[in-house]
């Protein structure tokens, strides 16, 4: 969604945008290769993450799945709020130890957190 501010009148305009379809489109396809790339990353700030994905059912950025060694209550929350970029994201409790990439066949309780920023 974008807001009109002014028109404006070009010989040849352009709008520089994407579209984007339903997954799997091309964030989904270039997130495959960003949860390879982040894993190792994250661990040296995180060493108790485990694996990471970017699923496309989040569109690729919107939802991260982060697989940790628990060690103290609310360490959870401490990666979370590490690895959280300002904007919406979805945070996902799992009850029962899941494979991260594949959340869509475990049972789990989703809630949109609130906007940091």
């Amino acid at each position: 969604m974008f807001t009109i501010e002014r028109i404006t009148q070009r010989l040849e305009p352009i709008y520089h945008s994407t579209y984007t379809g339903k997954p799997p489109d091309e964030p989904a396809m270039l997130a495959l290769a960003l949860n390879e790339l982040f894993v190792p990353l994250l661990q040296r700030q995180y060493p108790e993450i485990t694996d990471f994905y970017l699923p496309a059912e989040g569109c690729s950025y919107r939802m991260a799945v982060v697989s940790i060694k628990k060690a103290y209550p609310g360490h959870a929350r401490r990666v979370m709020f590490g690895i959280w970029r300002p904007g919406d994201v979805w945070h996902l409790e799992l009850s029962a130890p899941v494979h991260v990439h594949q959340i869509h066949r475990g049972g789990g309780r989703r809630r949109q957190c609130a906007r940091l920023g």
